[in-house]
């Protein structure tokens, strides 16, 4: 898969190419391996052909790119539906810009990453992407191959690759026309409070109060609680498997 990078930082582009070659190879197409190379586009022009002529499944943007109108790259994506229907992986300087990535709940955002999670998370996402690499890129015809849409899905236990899990689903949802962009959102956020649910109270044992606790001192409290360094360091004994079955009339 050929992953074009809107971007103009070299050093952080040198960060992202160390951190994709830690899964070259899961990728796969039929029974051909296919290892991931990315592209360098430098310019908003550069940016929209590519995505315009090349149509690629998956994209990534610095969205803190000073040297880039990455408001205008965005909006001209979502105004296009030929254009929003790969998926996207965004990264981010700081909570500001995180902020202002709010506005773009219509296009297709896999995930957004902080600069300092890109070592240790794109390669997860990545991994992910690979293993449902069927739900990146639909045209609406093909809508009418299934009646349904089923998946199973090896969920890893961290929490901060939960909303590409389910932002994997509904934008699948909305680009095969199942429900509209306002459902879309609420699906994304309604799976990935689900599945977090699921590691931090069902995988980790955390109770109510107990993350209640956590969340009133600081919203990344929760994230240093014994039970889920137990989880990052790989002590849980926990796997977790969910299942997806979406019939076309909902």
């Amino acid at each position: 898969m050929r992953i074009p990078v809107i971007n103009t930082d070299q050093t952080l582009f040198s960060e992202i190419v160390a951190a994709v070659s830690q899964v070259k190879g899961q990728f796969s197409q039929g029974e051909r391996a296919e290892d991931i190379s990315l592209i360098s586009v430098e310019s908003e022009k550069a940016a929209i052909d590519h995505i315009n002529y090349q149509t690629p499944p998956l994209l990534a943007l610095n969205f803190s790119d000073d040297q880039l109108d990455v408001t205008g790259i965005m909006t001209t994506i979502s105004a296009d539906p030929w254009l929003n229907n790969g998926g996207i992986i965004v990264f981010y300087r700081d909570s500001e810009d995180q902020t202002k990535l709010e506005t773009f709940q219509q296009n297709n955002i896999i995930i957004s990453l902080p600069f300092h999670e890109i070592k240790n998370q794109l390669g997860k996402v990545l991994g992910v992407v690979g293993q449902n690499r069927q739900m990146l890129f639909h045209r609406a015809i093909q809508a009418d191959f299934a009646e349904t849409i089923y998946g199973r899905h090896l969920l890893e236990l961290d929490t901060l690759i939960i909303p590409c899990y389910a932002n994997l689903i509904g934008n699948y949802l909305f680009n095969m026309g199942f429900i509209e962009p306002e459902a879309r959102v609420r699906i994304n956020l309604s799976l990935t409070e689900m599945l977090m649910n699921a590691i931090e109270h069902g995988s980790c044992g955390i109770q109510s109060a107990e993350k209640t606790g956590y969340l009133a001192a600081s919203p990344d409290s929760l994230q240093n609680a014994p039970q889920m360094n137990d989880l990052k360091s790989g002590r849980s004994p926990f796997n977790m498997i969910f299942n997806a079955l979406i019939p076309r009339s909902i």
